[in-house]
């Protein structure tokens, strides 16, 4: 799949978590079941200002080395509407079929419910959702998966409703583009609902944010009944990911997670996504495009004098 420089950031976030995953079922017998319901064709290629292409492993196929690796018991599930890049991921999972719990060539909206079937409401559920564009989401998808569970647990001396893990990339940009021309049709279609309209024009009139945030805020609310927003430790952390050349939001990376352990750790470790993004990400960019029109232009590269 052709991807932007930017999604590095996202790849980076979602790899971290599969390796914490990773540690924290070592040697154990419980597992982790990893959820792709936008999985693509397996490969991420970004086209650089150099004209060369940069690759890098998918989020399925991520998901599927790591539970190969031996260290934990990783189960990996799959949709992937598009046929074409269907057989593909088809072909690039089919080493790791050990780990490939199940694979579904459908409209997320339409495979949730058989994929929820198959889950164990107790057990550690990993969910990636990241969709091309709004229109290939609704938030009664992402309420099907938010609702999934629900049982009363206990950690050490804190107790918690056991929801799935979800990680989900919300398309702000193309939703606030269509916000800021007035066009609400795909919107509404995206919440179910005009609700969300007064809320996101007050508060854009109030406080001046890009739509893409209030947006994002609407979407936040609407699951706080499955997350609650705790004061110290949100249930709910969201992680803005920015174009590298004009500093403008692209979307959202938002994560849910009710288990106090994952909650503690994620928001220490997004820190650490925020360095990753300004500097191997946003610097790079800037890097990569500078030695490349330093090229074009016939200018010697500080790695050339040297």
């Amino acid at each position: 799949m052709k991807v932007k420089y930017y999604a590095k950031a996202k790849d980076w976030i979602l790899r971290s978590w599969i390796d914490i995953c990773k540690k924290v079922h070592k040697n154990k017998r419980s597992g982790v079941t990893f959820i792709d319901l936008y999985a693509g064709d397996g490969v991420c290629e970004c086209d650089l200002p150099s004209d060369d292409v940069e690759k890098w492993p998918g989020s399925a196929l991520r998901a599927a080395v790591a539970g190969c690796s031996g260290v934990a018991e990783i189960s990996v599930i799959v949709n992937e509407k598009n046929r074409a890049n269907f057989s593909l991921l088809e072909d690039r999972l089919s080493e790791y079929g050990d780990c490939v719990k199940a694979m579904y060539n459908a409209d997320a909206r339409y495979a949730i419910d058989e994929i929820l079937e198959s889950l164990d409401p107790a057990g550690h559920n990993f969910f990636f959702l990241d969709p091309f564009g709004h229109s290939d989401i609704d938030m009664e998808l992402v309420r099907k998966v938010s609702s999934f569970g629900g049982k009363r647990e206990k950690y050490k001396d804190d107790f918690f409703f056991r929801r799935p893990e979800m990680l989900l990339n919300f398309p702000s940009k193309g939703m606030a583009r269509c916000v800021g021309a007035q066009e609400y049709d795909s919107v509404n279609r995206f919440f179910g609902h005009e609700d969300w309209l007064p809320f996101v024009i007050d508060s854009k009139e109030k406080y001046g944010e890009a739509w893409s945030y209030y947006l994002t805020q609407q979407v936040l609310a609407e699951l706080a009944e499955f997350y609650p927003q705790h004061e110290k430790r949100s249930c709910q952390i969201p992680f803005e990911i920015i174009n590298q050349q004009n500093k403008t939001n692209m979307y959202w990376l938002l994560m849910f997670t009710t288990h106090p352990l994952a909650r503690s750790i994620y928001s220490n470790f997004i820190k650490y996504a925020e360095r990753f993004l300004e500097n191997d990400v946003l610097r790079k960019w800037v890097e990569i495009r500078e030695i490349a029109r330093a090229k074009q232009e016939g200018i010697k590269t500080l790695d050339e004098w040297c």
